[in-house]
């Protein structure tokens, strides 16, 4: 990322927590960087994950796996609010761009590549970024947590549409693009016309979209993994959600 695209994304995010800056890795980080298409790389995720489960011993394969996704997907929250900030258009950038790990494993920032051609049709561009890469990360990842895609997809689409609504109550998101984002998780299929793993993965209890209405579909897991706070009111299980009013 150029020293300048760096300064502009940190004075449009002022303000905003320090954690969502911190999401947006400079080109000098000396963290460990994997560019995404490695990620799919089964021994490559293998290590990442062996080290992250290395603090929870106890805790089930797949949980720890829905976890680390978790912590992937929020990862590209960050630069995916910020292309819509600085560009207008919503992308993804992927070529050249790459996630930075902690010494643990777990997903703590990515260093972006903005492309230079334009891109102007933000629809297109999140159906592309999901063709070239969510479709095949989410798949290696229930693979290597031997859990159903459902959670894995969950967990992406908590994170995109929980942007999309930060985005457009704060005035910072068209409504063109709302528009269009939501239509990305919403529709029924994608273009080239498989059912879209997005559709239905959060949905609302009531005909508002309260935040305490909003609910997953399928579960993520939290709840299996000791000293882990569980998703709270997100939870589609009643009990967890009743434990966590506890």
């Amino acid at each position: 990322m150029s020293h300048h695209l760096h300064h502009e994304l940190r004075d449009l995010l002022a303000g905003q927590h320090d954690w969502l800056l911190m999401l947006l890795a400079q080109d000098d980080d000396l963290r460990t960087r994997i560019p995404f298409a490695r990620l799919t790389d089964m021994r490559i995720l293998e290590g990442l994950l062996l080290k992250f489960a290395a603090s929870q011993p106890q805790a089930p394969r797949g949980a720890i796996v829905s976890l680390w996704s978790q912590y992937y997907f929020a990862s590209l929250c960050l630069p995916l609010a910020a292309s819509v900030l600085v560009t207008g258009r919503m992308f993804m950038p992927l070529d050249g761009s790459g996630v930075v790990f902690d010494d643990q494993g777990k997903p703590a920032a990515i260093q972006l590549s903005i492309p230079k051609t334009p891109r102007n049709l933000p629809e297109l561009s999140l159906y592309q970024a999901m063709n070239d890469h969510l479709i095949p990360m989410t798949a290696v990842l229930a693979q290597a947590g031997g859990i159903s895609q459902r959670v894995i997809w969950g967990n992406a689409c908590h994170y995109l549409e929980w942007l999309t609504n930060w985005l457009a109550e704060d005035e910072r998101l068209s409504c063109e693009g709302a528009r269009q984002s939501r239509l990305f998780m919403d529709r029924d299929h994608l273009p080239d016309g498989r059912v879209n793993p997005l559709k239905g993965a959060i949905r609302y209890e009531g005909l508002d979209r309260l935040p305490e209405l909003r609910r997953r579909k399928v579960c993520c897991l939290r709840y299996c993994i000791p000293g882990t706070a569980t998703c709270g009111g997100l939870c589609p299980k009643p009990d967890i959600r009743q434990r966590a009013l506890a």
